[in-house]
């Protein structure tokens, strides 16, 4: 069974990746809604549950949530980020296998409207392979404000 991450991996750069009604749409059959606080997420690290900006969210700074029991096949994940603006990369993982292999998609805040503000990259035992999947197909530009929600729609199709 496939796991699905959603994690800060910013080096100590981000202040706080924050995101609330996470999980929408995971497969094009079903669509399923995983609020933040539900059991279904295993939290580590630093991963918390709180409110911010007047919603329940998973606050990551420094943790990983791991979405139990969810297999994703093709479809449209579907989430609210919110972060500081800093220079950091907010990661979420999906198709996750224990040997490592999945895939990522990558957003950098301080890369904004820029053509590789968001990347996607499969990973090999773990490894991100995104210098050889880079250009078009892989990256693209996004608007990531510094504050507040960015909304992200993400094809795993």
């Amino acid at each position: 069974m496939a796991n699905s991450h959603v994690r800060n991996n910013s080096l100590g750069f981000v202040s706080r990746l924050a995101l609330g009604v996470v999980f929408v749409g995971v497969c094009a059959a079903q669509t399923e809604s995983i609020p933040a606080d539900s059991p279904r997420w295993q939290l580590e690290g630093d991963a918390k549950v709180a409110d911010y900006l007047g919603r329940r969210s998973l606050c990551l700074q420094g943790g990983v949530a791991t979405l139990r029991d969810s297999e994703i096949a093709d479809g449209v994940i579907d989430l609210d980020m919110a972060g500081s603006g800093a220079r950091g990369f907010y990661n979420l993982f999906f198709r996750t296998k224990p040997n490592g292999d999945g895939e990522r998609v990558y957003l950098r805040p301080h890369k904004t409207g820029l053509d590789d503000a968001q990347q996607y990259t499969p990973t090999f035992r773990g490894a991100s392979v995104w210098q050889i999947y880079n250009g078009p197909g892989f990256t693209g530009p996004v608007d990531i404000p510094a504050s507040g929600l960015c909304h992200l729609p993400y094809d795993c199709g």
